[in-house]
């Protein structure tokens, strides 16, 4: 049962990119700009990632009882990182498909964002060689 859950789950991701592919061609044909490239869903995954550290530095120090300016002005660039996507979006295209596809956009960022930051913690670990540790005086 586990390999059909992991088929289908595989099947759904290559249903979901082939769908994502066909809206930008649509798009790039229609109006020459492309919604879902590497660079926007970079864009909003980074402002997605400040905004997520920043609301953590702000936890932090509210429960720290220190300087919470730190984390609000980590939070205030991840929204203004998104922002401007967004408002690429809907200066690109009429804005009810703006709208349709910049939700769709923001939704779609977040596994990605997810699934992003664990294979860079993955590439610092491989990157980073760490040696065992030997007891020299025992």
């Amino acid at each position: 049962m586990e390999v059909l859950a992991i088929i289908g789950f595989i099947a759904a991701l290559i249903a979901v990119y082939i769908f994502l592919e066909y809206i930008n061609k649509f798009t790039l044909r229609g109006y020459g700009y492309e919604f879902f490239s590497g660079a926007h869903m970079m864009q909003v995954i980074v402002g997605y990632w400040i905004i997520y550290f920043g609301n953590s530095v702000y936890v932090k120090a509210l429960k720290d009882g220190v300087d919470l300016l730190n984390g609000q002005v980590l939070i205030a660039i991840g929204v203004v990182v998104v922002l401007v996507v967004i408002y690429k979006n809907f200066k690109a295209v009429p804005s009810a498909l703006a709208l349709l596809l910049t939700g769709l956009q923001l939704l779609i960022a977040v596994p990605l964002g997810v699934g992003a930051f664990i294979v860079l913690i993955m590439l610092i670990a491989a990157a980073a060689e760490t040696k065992p540790v030997y007891v020299v005086n025992n």
